[in-house]
């Protein structure tokens, strides 16, 4: 069996054994759909209540927004369900009690095992909701899709979530210098909400902060852009370019911070 397959089985076996234990508590997993959609609900309660008010913010009409809550909120799922808890909150965890010893002796990559140990299928719940609105801010804003576009967009919510990825692997990565097992996880947390957003709202030094260090702000903003045709063709490509960077510099941290681990009481 190859390595991709071997992985990909992997995955596999993760995801089927994490369904299987959220389906064991039904009413948690009834509480959870609910709370989904009540969340996805609450973005457009919200954002109605503020464009009751002011017919257009930083640019951003109320149509617009609904599609880049609707991006952000695909991002989100996606990476809510697979790496953003393992690596930002148990990972950590596992450095500071000295499990780490043990996952090193596995016959697997250690960043796969420590990126999709727990697959989150609860956070999975949010997906008809998510398709929902994503449907609705299409339809509110009148866009017409074709490949060609959906190709696209679809590249660039994958840049969003590399780097999601590089930033979060960034920050559990400073465990292996660190002894707060918590703090990473929630300082990830804080730093990933400013994508939820626009870009153009942030002004000065923010803006220059989350627009090209910690690109948190393009998230769901150059995504959103494109489908609104409001972006240049060099900003979607500086978009990908800046993933790839952010991701080959985390790789880097985290292989530095791997040789660094002398095991717990080491």
């Amino acid at each position: 069996m190859s390595t991709v397959r071997r992985y990909i089985r992997m995955t596999w076996i993760l995801t089927t054994i994490a369904l299987m234990v959220d389906l064991a508590y039904r009413p948690s997993f009834i509480t959870a759909v609910i709370s989904k959609v009540m969340r996805v609900g609450m973005f457009l309660v919200f954002f109605n209540a503020v464009f009751g008010s002011v017919p257009i913010i930083s640019g951003w009409t109320y149509e617009q927004t609904v599609l880049l809550v609707a991006i952000y909120s695909t991002v989100e799922l996606i990476t809510s369900i697979t790496f953003r808890r393992n690596l930002a909150y148990y990972f950590p965890e596992t450095i500071h009690d000295g499990s780490l010893d043990r996952v090193l002796l596995f016959p697997t990559n250690p960043l796969f095992w420590a990126s999709i140990r727990e697959i989150d299928m609860m956070d999975f719940t949010s997906l008809i909701p998510v398709i929902a609105l994503i449907i609705y801010a299409i339809n509110l804003n009148g866009i017409s899709l074709h490949v060609m576009s959906v190709i696209i967009v679809s590249l660039l919510i994958c840049a969003s979530i590399v780097s999601i990825y590089a930033i979060t692997l960034i920050i559990c990565s400073l465990s292996f210098w660190s002894q707060i097992g918590g703090g990473p996880g929630r300082m990830a947390e804080g730093i990933l909400r400013a994508g939820q957003i626009p870009a153009s709202v942030y002004s000065g030094m923010f803006q220059v902060i989350f627009t090209f260090i910690l690109p948190v702000a393009t998230i769901a903003t150059i995504p959103t852009q494109f489908l609104l045709d409001t972006v240049t063709p060099t900003r979607v490509l500086y978009s990908i370019l800046l993933s790839i960077i952010y991701l080959s510099v985390a790789m880097k941290l985290w292989k530095s911070g791997l040789q660094r681990y002398n095991s717990v009481g080491g």
